[in-house]
């Protein structure tokens, strides 16, 4: 996930482009089978980026064309998406191992959640598709919510206060909340 091309590439007049799948691929020798419907960003010069959205459109893939300049913050929010994604479910699966949750039981209720998350996402957007205590105005459950994280690690409580903020800004922008309420759990939740 590189910037601009290089001035090398460019001085030896070389033809460059990247075409970037918005997929995982925990299988990497196996990509191709999995590129129907999904978009490709594509970016680079002109001839370059003909043949990719050729190539890409022909295994069913959607393709868009992204700018240079924006290559970097494209690749970040597929971070966002994908790795986070991960590691914000590896941080839950955590958090109820703690409760005395196994791996199994705990897959299956971090599973069931975070994929009717993904599916009100999709379907309504994130404003609308926010939900649990900060969305409802909770400001004790969230109080006790964090505690009690702190208490066995206080990175998850960090990562769990960081994710929070961003909650409360689509909880503001759905405009249900009391005044009162979001600046209690602003304060709950300060850097």
């Amino acid at each position: 996930a590189r910037g601009v091309m290089p001035v090398s590439a460019r001085k030896a007049r070389c033809v460059c482009d990247t075409l970037h799948p918005a997929r995982s691929f925990p299988e990497p020798l196996k990509p191709l089978e999995h590129l129907e419907g999904v978009v490709c960003s594509i970016e680079g010069d002109a001839s370059a980026t003909a043949v990719l959205r050729i190539l890409a459109e022909g295994v069913g893939a959607e393709v868009m064309t992204l700018r240079p300049e924006d290559k970097l913050l494209y690749h970040a929010a597929c971070v966002f998406a994908n790795n986070f994604t991960v590691s914000v479910l590896h941080a839950a699966m955590k958090t109820l191992g703690r409760a005395g949750y196994g791996d199994e039981a705990a897959t299956k209720v971090i599973g069931g959640l975070a994929g009717i998350a993904v599916e009100s996402f999709v379907e309504k957007g994130p404003v609308q598709a926010i939900s649990g205590p900060i969305a409802r105005g909770e400001v004790e459950v969230l109080r006790d919510e964090i505690a009690a994280l702190g208490e066995g690690d206080t990175e998850l409580a960090s990562l769990f206060s960081a994710l929070a903020r961003q909650a409360l800004e689509l909880a503001v922008e759905r405009g249900e909340l009391s005044a009162e309420r979001v600046e209690a759990l602003a304060r709950l939740i300060q850097k």
